[in-house]
Parts: structure tokens; sequence; C-alpha cells
């Protein structure tokens, strides 16, 4: 065997070790990504499930009270509802600035979606007062896809 010969025969080693290199780095960047998607479920639903279950009875018929006649509401509870309002919005502009980098399932986005309709069709009314404080992407698709669909009747059942 010539020099020349061995050297090629390395050449084809090195790049088969090379391809096998790639094939593991797309697999460990594929574990990866299952195992963010699955952490941002895990944690969408612990703080979805810490927010309904934060509510005492009596913010939840004042919220009520809030979806029908918000002006009604006493300066100190629109306050506590802005700051709800605030407090939950910003999971759901999370979760939407997730989605659009590709972290959240569409399953568990659409899912969000009814849930973002229920929470708006609850606290709604403050909306104008804290619009301005989320960003302008979230801001538009509320505006766009949430708003015109909210089912108020749903927090009357």
């Amino acid at each position: 065997m010539t020099i020349g010969e061995a050297g090629a025969i390395g050449e084809l080693v090195g790049g088969l070790g090379v391809l096998a290199t790639l094939i593991y780095l797309a697999a460990q960047v594929n574990q990866s990504n299952r195992l963010a998607s699955a952490q941002v479920h895990q944690e969408t639903s612990r703080i979805s499930s810490e927010f309904g279950m934060s509510m005492s009875r009596e913010e939840i018929e004042m919220a009520s009270r809030a979806a029908s006649d918000w002006e009604s509401l006493a300066a100190p509870d629109r306050r506590l509802f802005g700051l709800r309002l605030s407090a939950v919005v910003n999971y759901y502009e999370t979760l939407y600035y997730a989605h659009e980098r590709g972290d959240v399932e569409e399953d568990l986005w659409a899912s969000r979606i009814e849930r973002m309709r229920r929470t708006f069709a609850l606290f709604g009314p403050a909306w104008p007062d804290y619009r301005d404080t989320f960003g302008g992407r979230f801001v538009e698709f509320v505006d766009r896809e949430v708003l015109p669909e909210l089912d108020t009747a749903y927090w009357e059942r």
C-alpha cells in the first residue's frame, strides 16, 4: 500500500467520522427540541392551574360583574382586575411568542386560544386600559383572533 492509498483510506475514515458526528448532533438537537416542547407544555399547565386556583369566589363574582359592567366597579376592584389581567395575559403573551418560534405544538396552542377567549370574556373590558403594556404583534393577534370570537356566555353557565 502506498502513502497515497493510505491517505485516501484515512480521508474516507475521517469523512465517515464527520458524518457519524453530524448524525449524532442531529439526534441530540431533535431530543433537545422535544424536551423543550415538553417543558413548555408542563409550564403552561402549571401556570394556568395556579392562576385558576388562586382566584377566590369573591374575585370570580367580581370578575363576572366586571365583564358585564366594567365601569361600575370601584377603583380598587378595577386595579385588582387590571393586575389579574396583566398576570394572565403575560402568560399568554409568553406562550404566543413561544408558539411563533415553534416551541408550542399546534394542538396545545389551539386549546390556549380557547382559554384566552374565556379569559378575555371575563377580563376583556379592562383590555383597552392595559393593551399598550404588551408587545405589538401579540396585541394585534388578540385584537384580530381572540376578541372577535369571545364566548361571554361561558362565565354565565
